[in-house]
C-alpha cells in the first residue's frame, strides 16, 4: 500500500499545497487539513478522523484514506 503524492509548495494560482501546517491558534472544525485538501468532503468538515490501521506499520488520521491507496 503506497499513498499518492501530495502536492507541495504553492500551484500556478499562489495557493498553498499540503506542505504549510495548519494555523493551531485557529483550527477549523472537523478534519485539521480539509481547507487545503483536495479530496475534502463534508464528513471532513463535521467529523474529526480517527487515527486508524492502514496497513503493516502505516496508520492515518484521514476518512478517505482508503482513496489515497494503490492497493
Amino acid at each position: 500500500m503506497r499513498p499518492r503524492s501530495p502536492p507541495h509548495g504553492r500551484d500556478q494560482g499562489g495557493r498553498e499545497g499540503w506542505s504549510s501546517p495548519p494555523d493551531l491558534h485557529s483550527v477549523p472544525s472537523g478534519c485539521a487539513f480539509r481547507a487545503r485538501c483536495p479530496m475534502a468532503s463534508d464528513v471532513c468538515a463535521a467529523e474529526r478522523p480517527v487515527l486508524v490501521e492502514a496497513g503493516p506499520g502505516r496508520l492515518s488520521a484521514c476518512h478517505h484514506w482508503k482513496e489515497l491507496t494503490d492497493d
